[in-house]
Protein backbone atom coordinates (compact mmCIF):
# COMPACT_ATOMS: atom_id res chain seq x y z
CA UNK A 1 0.00 0.00 0.00
CA UNK A 2 1.48 3.41 -0.86
CA UNK A 3 2.71 5.58 2.04
CA UNK A 4 -0.22 8.14 2.76
CA UNK A 5 1.20 11.74 2.67
CA UNK A 6 -1.89 13.97 2.86
CA UNK A 7 -5.22 14.20 4.89
CA UNK A 8 -8.65 16.19 3.61
CA UNK A 9 -10.76 16.92 6.52
CA UNK A 10 -14.58 18.07 5.69
CA UNK A 11 -15.68 20.71 8.19
CA UNK A 12 -19.20 20.35 9.38
CA UNK A 13 -19.84 17.71 11.53
CA UNK A 14 -16.70 15.92 11.42
CA UNK A 15 -14.54 18.21 12.63
CA UNK A 16 -17.24 20.32 14.69
CA UNK A 17 -20.52 19.42 15.73
CA UNK A 18 -22.36 21.61 13.21
CA UNK A 19 -26.13 20.53 14.49
CA UNK A 20 -24.88 21.73 17.95
CA UNK A 21 -23.58 24.69 16.97
CA UNK A 22 -26.73 25.22 14.05
CA UNK A 23 -29.11 24.73 17.55
CA UNK A 24 -27.57 27.17 20.08
CA UNK A 25 -27.57 29.70 17.71
CA UNK A 26 -31.04 29.33 16.66
CA UNK A 27 -32.17 28.82 20.62
CA UNK A 28 -30.06 32.83 21.20
CA UNK A 29 -31.98 33.81 18.12
CA UNK A 30 -35.42 32.96 19.46
CA UNK A 31 -34.67 34.08 23.23
CA UNK A 32 -34.00 37.59 21.66
CA UNK A 33 -37.66 37.68 20.12
CA UNK A 34 -39.14 35.96 23.03
CA UNK A 35 -39.86 32.31 22.41
CA UNK A 36 -37.96 29.04 22.28
CA UNK A 37 -37.72 25.41 20.85
CA UNK A 38 -39.59 22.45 22.26
CA UNK A 39 -38.57 19.27 21.18
CA UNK A 40 -41.33 18.89 18.50
CA UNK A 41 -39.96 22.18 17.38
CA UNK A 42 -36.37 20.89 16.88
CA UNK A 43 -37.90 17.83 15.23
CA UNK A 44 -39.63 20.18 12.54
CA UNK A 45 -36.48 22.34 12.26
CA UNK A 46 -33.51 19.42 11.71
CA UNK A 47 -36.36 17.87 8.76
CA UNK A 48 -36.08 21.41 7.02
CA UNK A 49 -32.59 21.76 7.65
CA UNK A 50 -31.30 18.32 6.15
CA UNK A 51 -28.59 19.14 8.52
CA UNK A 52 -27.55 22.22 6.35
CA UNK A 53 -28.05 20.93 2.85
CA UNK A 54 -31.49 22.69 2.51
CA UNK A 55 -31.13 25.79 0.65
CA UNK A 56 -30.82 28.64 2.99
CA UNK A 57 -33.14 31.32 1.84
CA UNK A 58 -35.82 28.32 1.41
CA UNK A 59 -34.76 27.46 5.37
CA UNK A 60 -34.71 30.84 6.58
CA UNK A 61 -37.79 31.65 4.75
CA UNK A 62 -39.44 28.55 6.70
CA UNK A 63 -38.24 29.24 9.39
CA UNK A 64 -39.25 33.04 10.06
CA UNK A 65 -42.55 31.56 8.67
CA UNK A 66 -43.04 28.69 11.53
CA UNK A 67 -42.52 31.11 14.30
CA UNK A 68 -44.48 33.98 12.97
CA UNK A 69 -41.40 36.64 12.84
CA UNK A 70 -42.95 39.11 10.18
CA UNK A 71 -40.40 41.85 10.78
CA UNK A 72 -37.44 40.29 9.29
CA UNK A 73 -36.59 39.13 5.39
CA UNK A 74 -35.53 36.03 4.69
CA UNK A 75 -32.53 37.44 3.17
CA UNK A 76 -31.68 39.61 6.39
CA UNK A 77 -32.27 36.61 8.56
CA UNK A 78 -29.79 34.61 6.49
CA UNK A 79 -26.91 37.23 6.71
CA UNK A 80 -27.64 37.54 10.13
CA UNK A 81 -26.78 33.95 10.43
CA UNK A 82 -23.56 34.01 8.28
CA UNK A 83 -22.68 36.93 10.53
CA UNK A 84 -23.50 35.05 14.22
CA UNK A 85 -23.48 31.09 13.90
CA UNK A 86 -20.04 31.03 14.15
CA UNK A 87 -20.20 31.83 17.42
CA UNK A 88 -21.74 29.11 18.96
CA UNK A 89 -18.93 26.55 17.11
CA UNK A 90 -16.58 24.91 19.34
CA UNK A 91 -13.70 22.08 18.24
CA UNK A 92 -13.35 19.87 21.38
CA UNK A 93 -9.77 19.07 22.85
CA UNK A 94 -9.41 15.91 21.34
CA UNK A 95 -10.54 16.88 17.96
CA UNK A 96 -7.05 19.27 18.26
CA UNK A 97 -5.15 17.37 19.50
CA UNK A 98 -5.76 14.56 16.73
CA UNK A 99 -5.03 17.41 14.27
CA UNK A 100 -1.75 18.59 16.01
CA UNK A 101 -0.71 15.50 15.94
CA UNK A 102 -1.49 14.39 12.36
CA UNK A 103 -0.11 17.66 11.40
CA UNK A 104 3.81 16.39 12.32
CA UNK A 105 3.44 13.89 9.73
CA UNK A 106 1.11 14.39 6.98
CA UNK A 107 -0.58 17.87 4.94
CA UNK A 108 -3.56 18.79 6.25
CA UNK A 109 -6.29 20.59 4.07
CA UNK A 110 -9.84 21.02 4.93
CA UNK A 111 -12.65 20.61 2.01
CA UNK A 112 -15.97 22.28 2.73
CA UNK A 113 -19.62 22.97 1.33
CA UNK A 114 -20.90 26.49 2.22
CA UNK A 115 -20.65 30.04 1.85
CA UNK A 116 -17.16 31.93 2.36
CA UNK A 117 -18.06 34.33 5.35
CA UNK A 118 -19.86 31.01 6.97
CA UNK A 119 -17.24 28.83 6.49
CA UNK A 120 -14.57 30.81 7.67
CA UNK A 121 -16.19 32.32 10.50
CA UNK A 122 -16.34 28.76 11.86
CA UNK A 123 -12.93 27.89 10.96
CA UNK A 124 -11.84 30.86 12.68
CA UNK A 125 -14.14 30.67 16.32
CA UNK A 126 -13.57 27.00 16.91
CA UNK A 127 -9.18 27.58 16.52
CA UNK A 128 -9.23 25.31 12.84
CA UNK A 129 -6.94 27.92 11.38
CA UNK A 130 -4.27 26.93 13.74
CA UNK A 131 -3.77 23.86 11.97
CA UNK A 132 -4.44 24.44 8.12
CA UNK A 133 -2.13 26.66 5.92
CA UNK A 134 -4.27 29.45 4.31
CA UNK A 135 -3.81 28.13 0.87
CA UNK A 136 -5.20 24.91 2.00
CA UNK A 137 -8.71 25.39 3.27
CA UNK A 138 -11.18 25.00 0.34
CA UNK A 139 -14.73 26.23 0.50
CA UNK A 140 -16.78 25.85 -2.29
CA UNK A 141 -18.66 29.24 -2.32
CA UNK A 142 -14.71 30.27 -3.18
CA UNK A 143 -14.46 27.60 -5.61
CA UNK A 144 -17.53 27.81 -7.63
CA UNK A 145 -18.04 24.53 -7.40
CA UNK A 146 -18.82 21.93 -4.26
CA UNK A 147 -18.84 18.27 -3.08
CA UNK A 148 -19.71 16.08 -4.67
CA UNK A 149 -18.40 17.34 -7.59
CA UNK A 150 -15.15 15.11 -8.34
CA UNK A 151 -13.69 18.75 -9.39
CA UNK A 152 -13.57 20.15 -5.59
CA UNK A 153 -11.17 17.01 -4.58
CA UNK A 154 -9.27 17.12 -8.06
CA UNK A 155 -8.44 20.90 -6.99
CA UNK A 156 -7.13 19.69 -3.64
CA UNK A 157 -5.37 17.41 -4.80
CA UNK A 158 -3.24 19.55 -7.59
CA UNK A 159 -2.66 21.82 -4.16
CA UNK A 160 -0.81 18.72 -2.08
CA UNK A 161 0.69 17.37 -4.78
CA UNK A 162 -0.04 13.77 -4.19
CA UNK A 163 -1.84 11.13 -6.19
CA UNK A 164 -5.21 10.32 -4.57
CA UNK A 165 -4.00 6.68 -3.34
CA UNK A 166 -1.86 8.82 -0.95
CA UNK A 167 -4.16 10.96 -0.18
CA UNK A 168 -7.23 10.19 2.84
CA UNK A 169 -10.86 12.01 2.71
CA UNK A 170 -12.10 12.05 6.18
CA UNK A 171 -15.76 12.97 6.66
CA UNK A 172 -19.59 12.18 7.59
CA UNK A 173 -21.28 12.67 4.53
CA UNK A 174 -21.63 9.91 2.61
CA UNK A 175 -22.66 10.80 -0.93
CA UNK A 176 -20.74 14.72 -0.77
CA UNK A 177 -17.60 13.03 1.20
CA UNK A 178 -16.75 9.47 0.63
CA UNK A 179 -18.18 8.37 -2.92
CA UNK A 180 -16.52 11.11 -4.43
CA UNK A 181 -13.21 10.48 -2.80
CA UNK A 182 -13.64 6.44 -3.97
CA UNK A 183 -14.23 7.58 -7.13
CA UNK A 184 -10.81 9.12 -7.92
CA UNK A 185 -8.79 6.53 -5.78
CA UNK A 186 -8.82 8.40 -2.66
CA UNK A 187 -8.47 6.46 0.58
CA UNK A 188 -11.33 7.49 2.79
CA UNK A 189 -12.78 7.34 6.43
CA UNK A 190 -16.26 7.68 6.99
CA UNK A 191 -17.53 9.48 10.16
CA UNK A 192 -20.85 7.80 11.03
CA UNK A 193 -22.19 7.02 14.59
CA UNK A 194 -22.72 3.67 13.02
CA UNK A 195 -19.19 2.44 11.82
CA UNK A 196 -19.84 -1.40 11.73
CA UNK A 197 -21.92 -0.62 9.08
CA UNK A 198 -19.97 0.67 6.37
CA UNK A 199 -16.93 -0.94 6.77
CA UNK A 200 -17.43 -2.37 3.70
CA UNK A 201 -17.51 0.95 1.82
CA UNK A 202 -14.38 2.87 3.08
CA UNK A 203 -11.32 2.15 4.20
CA UNK A 204 -11.96 2.85 7.53
CA UNK A 205 -15.55 3.49 9.61
CA UNK A 206 -15.09 5.49 12.98
CA UNK A 207 -17.80 7.28 15.75
CA UNK A 208 -15.16 10.22 16.15
CA UNK A 209 -12.68 12.06 13.66
CA UNK A 210 -10.41 12.34 17.17
CA UNK A 211 -9.34 8.82 17.28
CA UNK A 212 -7.66 9.04 13.75
CA UNK A 213 -4.38 9.64 14.59
CA UNK A 214 -4.31 6.39 16.73
CA UNK A 215 -5.48 4.47 14.09
CA UNK A 216 -3.09 5.48 11.38
CA UNK A 217 -0.45 5.37 14.17
CA UNK A 218 -1.52 1.06 13.73
CA UNK A 219 -1.38 0.78 10.01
Amino acid sequence: MPELKAIVFDLDNTLIDRNQAFRLFLEDFLARHQKNISKKDWKNIEKQDQQGYAQRLIFTKWFLNYYKLKDLSPEAFWQYMQQHLGNFVECVSSVKECLRVLNENYKLCLLTNGGSQNQRAKIHSAGLDNFFEKDKIFISGEMGFAKPSTEAFERVLAKTKTNPVETLMVGDHFINDILPARKLGMKTCWITSKPESGIQHTDYCLPHVGRLAEILKKK
